[in-house]
């Protein structure tokens, strides 16, 4: 470093107004309640909840058209009771068929 450059170091370490801004830019940044880490991390927090709640307002949303089909189809919601709950008609056998782990296969038609 050259002596002109010592200087102007030194004066600029020497000023309390520069020393009492680095110090408070240094609280704000990290010391206080509300640091930058703590906003940070508050934001990828807000960016999770608001992901989370996107994908439940789409479950919502397919809730609700499936409850709206089976109000309207006697047919859907007999569908879904046999295939669900198992249920059956009187006189009526149920065959379930499992893979080899004992969960259902489950055919769309």
């Amino acid at each position: 470093m050259t002596l002109n450059r010592l200087r102007q170091w030194r004066q600029f370490v020497m000023n309390r107004y520069a020393l009492t801004g680095l110090f408070g830019l240094l609280w704000v940044t990290f010391i206080s309640d509300i640091s930058l880490p703590f906003i940070v991390m508050s934001q990828w927090e807000l960016n999770g909840m608001e992901a989370h709640a996107d994908q439940l307002q789409k479950n919502i949303a397919s809730l609700e058209k499936q409850l709206e089909d089976w109000s309207n189809s006697e047919h859907a919601l007999e569908r879904y009771a046999r295939e669900t709950y198992y249920m059956k008609k009187p006189n009526e056998e149920v065959f379930r068929i499992v893979d080899q782990e004992g969960r259902p296969i489950v055919t769309v038609q």
